[in-house]
């Protein structure tokens, strides 16, 4: 930044110089140096005015250097090119808190949310165990069957194969995340509106809008439907479909019914999805009959024979072979779910409430399934509360990297081949999970890798 000029050392020549016009270079020129007076020719302030009032898309990007270069050449590193509004950190979840709590954290030296966000990040560092958590808690209305002992049990040194090697969050609390997502507080009624969305191919339609009754009865019923399949509890059940208002409902009433979510995305083909239900022994699949993507219909569920022809499509595939010149050869798109030899799956129509294609022997289409329990609808569902160690979801990533690796619980749990880049989130880890903020909490279990090959 030492070869840019400070702000109220720029000249109109120098903007000039640009291949701005000279009318307009004035125009900025003079308006830049009302900034300067008001703000100073250095500051985050000047900055922000400088990018509101002077800054447009269709001047040349050397003067936008030169205006942000020009105002941090003495800042030091890591100057902030975008600062949030006062007015819109004040709105955010954790801004809301910090306007209400922000002194009892930090007493006087509390200023406002940006001000003092560094603050607050440190003294929750420092003070877990006295108001932080205590005051996350209770600002998302998490509830407890059984409250935890403490916040954060630490580890000594010394325990070095302890379970929860950087320490325990919430030891001995009993829960059940879906049930606190469903559940009315003081922020949320029944009426409200949780969940928008449009189906693919309605873009001209107006959005969906699903309130929080509408979705705790759909949850519920998804939930006394998937009691009836007899599974044990804690056993893991698979989604494979895309991202839709019933995905949600579905995810939420396997974890309400005390089972472990498996989540495989829907575009894996049938040796990945196949490898994936083996790995987490997953005993039952919800899945959708075809995806509609950007006007095409691809069967997921069973192969392309089963449809009619006009409901077929064929991907046009480019490559380039040993003469570096690109080929195109057309694929046929198949099936996944079946080819993976999947186990039982619960079939849902990407349109209306049924299909025409033939189910295996023992799957069932999402009509029937919730049929079996249609005299429960409305009723609430009963939440199997869980220690707040118990396992809620398997992720998987992409894998297209490496083959399968697998990591072991190295202590009390029952040992199980699972992928190195399989996580299994917590209970604990939802609650962190629904302030938006993604991280691999302390006290997770010590594994050993091994590089077992998934057969």
């Amino acid at each position: 930044m030492a070869c840019y000029k400070g702000l109220d050392h720029i000249t109109r020549s120098d903007i000039e110089a640009l291949g701005i016009a000279p009318g307009l270079a004035e125009r900025l020129h003079e308006r830049l140096t009302e900034i300067i007076i008001d703000h100073g020719p250095g500051t985050p302030d000047t900055w922000l005015s400088v990018s509101k009032r002077l800054l447009s898309p269709d001047l040349p990007f050397s003067f936008h250097q030169m205006m942000y270069y020009g105002c941090y050449r003495d800042y030091g590193p890591d100057p902030p090119a975008w600062i949030p509004d006062p007015k819109i950190a004040t709105l955010t979840n954790v801004g809301q808190l910090l306007e209400r709590r922000g002194k009892e954290f930090l007493g006087s030296k509390y200023r406002d949310p940006i001000s003092s966000f560094s603050d607050v990040q440190e003294f929750s560092v420092l003070n877990p165990e006295v108001v932080y958590w205590k005051a996350v808690l209770d600002e998302m209305s998490i509830s407890f069957s059984v409250p935890p002992q403490c916040i954060l049990r630490e580890s000594p040194h010394v325990e070095s194969h302890s379970p929860y090697p950087s320490g325990h969050w919430l030891p001995g609390a009993i829960f059940n995340t879906a049930k606190n997502c469903l559940s009315l507080n003081r922020k949320r009624s029944l009426d409200d509106v949780v969940v928008i969305w449009r189906d693919e191919g309605d873009e001209n339609l107006p959005v969906c809008r699903m309130t929080l009754r509408e979705l705790r009865a759909d949850v519920w019923l998804a939930a006394h439907a998937i009691s009836t399949l007899g599974l044990e509890e804690g056993s893991a059940i698979a989604i494979d479909m895309p991202m839709t208002v019933n995905s949600v409902i579905i995810y939420l009433a396997i974890i309400l019914a005390g089972y472990v979510v498996v989540s495989i995305a829907d575009s894996f083909a049938p040796h990945e999805i196949s490898t994936r239900l083996k790995i987490s022994k997953a005993r039952a699949i919800f899945t959708q009959d075809l995806i509609i993507r950007g006007g095409k219909r691809i069967p997921l569920y069973r192969s392309s024979s089963d449809y009619p022809c006009h409901m077929v499509n064929y991907e046009l595939v480019l490559f380039y072979s040993y003469d570096n010149l690109p080929h195109s050869v057309f694929f046929k798109s198949c099936s996944r779910i079946v080819e993976a030899q999947s186990p039982m799956a619960i079939v849902i129509p990407v349109r209306g409430s049924s299909f025409s294609m033939k189910l295996r022997d023992d799957d069932i289409s999402w009509d029937d399934f919730l049929g079996r329990v249609k005299d429960l609808k409305e009723y609430e569902f009963a939440a199997v509360e869980q220690p707040v160690e118990a396992f809620i979801n398997i992720l998987f990533s992409s894998g297209t990297t490496a083959s399968c690796l697998s990591l072991i619980a190295s202590d009390t749990w029952h040992e199980s081949t699972v992928p190195f880049a399989l996580m299994k989130v917590k209970v604990q880890n939802m609650i962190q999970d629904q302030l938006s903020v993604l991280f691999i909490p302390r006290g997770t279990r010590d594994y050993e890798y091994n590089n077992t090959e998934v057969q």
